[in-house]
């Protein structure tokens, strides 16, 4: 019998894994867990929201454009030919729809070859190899990442283009995104339960950096390649593309306010002692000084701005207005690929702040449906029915704040991205829009009812908005305004 020092390192490896396996084994026998005894709880499986989005990019794949996939891989030196029999056997996985066998297969033959272009576009052939003792693994995030570990530029991104570094950036890497590679290989995904989606977007990128190094020069004819080059892709789950969901999402949860219904039985004037004018007036002269501002300006007429909080319940609704502004806003899309530590820092302060209002929004639209039910049935005392009324007299001055807040953070998102010193000043603005967001979701939860000290937060947003102009965002990309005085 030979000794410990006789074996081989990869043998000495086999025994050691052996050793620990049964090692684990005696301990689980010893757990408590549950009814009986050796039971291990599994963490949850996590779920993908992210497939309705993603199933919108590509088409579906049909037999015959899985068999001109399998054809593209042959003529292409994307994938090296040692690796082509994994890749046909991911084609055929898919064709039985096997999705898990497909994604096992695919995900780890696409990092391969993704390796190998990281490391001739910035000329580190070594960096090919797998981990060394005194080199890590170069994995996924180094690969997409902006600058290498020795600071320079990464010059993938330049030789791939943004369309296909955001494409690999939503599936992998984003934290809003699936990061398929991590959560597969970590065992946070039942397989039992995945969909097609992923397994026809992942293989429609391939496709596309197969179609982009290829031998053929006729391959761009062949029908799957066409329909996945006509994609036009932004991305999905970029901070700011988040953004935007969650502001139009914002717009259409206060033009659910529509539907809000009045009492019977119920005096006009009861539900219309506050007189909103001041407040509404202080609105408006804060919309005049943002709009001429929001590039492109939407809405740049008094009667425009007007009609945002005119007087009147129900209130009338804002959401084509602001949907139109926000339209204009997002005309030309914003730069996603490796913003700014700045802009990010912003934008992310900007989604608290819209997920705050729609929290607020939320919850006045159910108290006041929840209170007419109750006014209706007769079942409020008489402390909630003065409760009730204050509501309904302040659905006038909510609607206006929250039109408000949105028009300042399209103008905001305007002007992105920013110079840092700049960034700087607006980031400490929202900050302070964020609190008042965060205060009004407080003051509107249904356990609280505090109406009079929402009002109250609303006026201070009327006040706080005239100072966006002085953190100097409206200059950043403008002349500054003529302060001659008049003669």
């Amino acid at each position: 019998m030979c000794s410990g020092m006789d074996l081989l390192p990869t043998t000495r490896y086999a025994y050691l894994l052996l050793v620990v396996a049964s090692s684990l084994g005696k301990q689980l026998t010893n757990l408590e867990s549950g009814p009986g005894k050796g039971v291990v709880i599994h963490r949850p499986y996590i779920s993908f929201p992210q497939e309705g989005l993603m199933g919108r990019v590509f088409e579906d794949l049909s037999d015959s454009d899985l068999a001109a996939a399998e054809q593209l891989f042959s003529h292409s030196y994307f994938i090296l030919p040692s690796m082509l029999p994994t890749w046909r056997a991911a084609i055929r996985a898919l064709r039985e729809k096997k999705y898990s066998h497909f994604l096992v297969l695919i995900l780890p033959a696409l990092e391969h070859a993704l390796r190998r272009l990281f490391a001739c576009a910035n000329s580190c052939p070594e960096r090919v190899l797998t981990a060394e003792s005194t080199t890590l693994y170069t994995t996924l995030d180094e690969i997409l990442s902006p600058v290498l570990s020795n600071g320079k530029s990464n010059h993938l991104n330049e030789e791939i283009g943004v369309a296909k570094m955001e494409m690999l950036l939503d599936l992998l890497v984003h934290p809003n995104g699936p990061r398929l590679r991590d959560r597969i290989s970590h065992g946070e995904v039942d397989f039992c339960g995945l969909s097609r989606t992923f397994p026809v977007h992942l293989l429609c990128i391939c496709v596309i950096f197969c179609t982009q190094y290829t031998f053929k020069e006729d391959v761009k004819q062949v029908p799957l390649v066409a329909k996945c080059l006509a994609v036009d892709y932004v991305s999905l789950f970029h901070p700011i593309s988040l953004l935007r969901r969650e502001l139009q999402q914002l717009v259409s949860y206060l033009d659910e306010w529509r539907d809000i219904p009045s009492p019977s039985h119920c005096e006009e004037e009861d539900f219309h002692s506050f007189n909103p004018s001041s407040f509404i007036s202080a609105v408006q002269q804060s919309l005049e000084r943002l709009l001429p501002h929001c590039r492109p300006a939407c809405l740049s007429t008094l009667e425009d701005i007007s009609s945002l909080c005119q007087p009147g319940h129900p209130t009338p609704s804002s959401a084509p207005l602001l949907e139109a502004l926000l339209a204009r806003v997002w005309e030309n899309p914003l730069p996603t690929l490796h913003m700014a530590r700045g802009d990010l820092e912003l934008t992310e302060v900007l989604r608290r702040t819209v997920r705050n209002a729609s929290a607020a929004v939320m919850q006045i639209k159910e108290t006041a449906t929840l209170r007419h039910r109750q006014w209706e049935q007769k079942q409020l005392r008489s402390r909630q029915r003065e409760n009730y009324t204050r509501l309904l007299a302040s659905l006038q001055t909510y609607r206006a704040a929250i039109n408000l807040l949105v028009v300042l953070l399209a103008v905001t998102v305007s002007y992105i991205p920013l110079d840092p010193g700049i960034c700087k000043k607006v980031i400490k603005f929202h900050k302070k829009v964020l609190q008042f967001s965060e205060n009004l979701s407080s003051q509107t939860h249904p356990s609280r009812n505090r109406w009079e000290e929402a009002q109250t937060l609303c006026h201070s947003l009327a006040g706080l908005a005239t100072q966006l102009p002085h953190t100097a965002i409206i200059y950043a990309h403008t002349d500054p305004p003529d302060t001659t005085p008049d003669t």
